[in-house]
């Protein structure tokens, strides 16, 4: 995301929503803030647009501590572009969409069981790439294997 306002440009990667804020308000770190206007102003006006992120090797995913089987939360990172959808299959037909949290893990009410589960994820673009992810396992981090244009 690129934020512009007074002629000054900072990019910043979103990470999560700040539920407190109206849509297309951001809350940015104090160090994006003051590149932009000094701290003390607090609040200012700006424009900004989402921009392709900067990274380099395939999306991974990361399952968040306290997944298991039966309720089971997935992050994307590392991606190009802002995920707008997260599903997951279990027999490669069927594919059920996970719910984002304003904490930034998609969540699976009824979990990936207990075996390798297919995901699908699409950028808002429209892109789309599926990997095949391991077994759930809490915090383990998984490269993918591809990347977004």
């Amino acid at each position: 995301m690129t934020t512009q306002d007074r002629s000054k440009t900072v990019r910043v990667r979103i990470v999560d929503e700040c539920p407190d804020f109206s849509a297309g308000q951001l809350d940015l770190h104090p160090a994006a803030f003051a590149e932009l206007a000094p701290t003390s102003e607090g609040r200012i006006p700006i424009n900004w647009t989402f921009v392709a992120c900067d990274v380099s090797g395939p999306v991974a995913y990361k399952y968040k501590d306290g997944s298991n089987a039966y309720r089971t939360a997935v992050q994307v990172q590392n991606s190009r572009l802002p995920i707008a959808k997260f599903e997951s299959s279990m027999d490669g037909a069927t594919w059920t969409e996970a719910v984002r949290q304003n904490y930034n893990y998609f969540l699976n009410d009824h979990g990936f069981g207990s075996g390798m589960v297919q995901v699908r994820i699409t950028a808002e673009d429209g892109q789309m790439l599926e990997d095949t992810l391991p077994p759930v396992q809490a915090s383990l981090v998984t490269a993918g294997q591809a990347q977004f244009q």
